[in-house]
């Protein structure tokens, strides 16, 4: 799982410019667990995180795709068998 952030309104817009860079990225999306809009002139109760909101504003201000937090298990990080079983 990887957090992703793309500087776009449009969710539709948004899922074809983040589907494009994560290709250069040797990624491919599988599913979408959640997506969030953030508007830089909202107030948020609660600030985010630095590591939500330090790539949000990095992407918002080169107005590109940046990847976030990458989440990672054996299953999927790992997917062969280990060798000697």
């Amino acid at each position: 799982m990887v957090q992703a952030y793309v500087p776009c309104k449009d969710l539709e817009n948004a899922f074809r410019l983040l589907d494009a860079y994560l290709a250069t990225q040797e990624l491919v999306r599988i599913d979408t667990i959640r997506a969030n809009r953030h508007e830089p002139d909202d107030e948020y109760d609660e600030l985010p995180e630095a590591y939500i909101r330090e790539p949000l504003e990095q992407a918002s201000r080169i107005n590109e795709c940046k990847l976030g937090v990458f989440v990672v298990s054996q299953d999927t990080a790992w997917p062969h068998k280990e060798t000697g079983e």
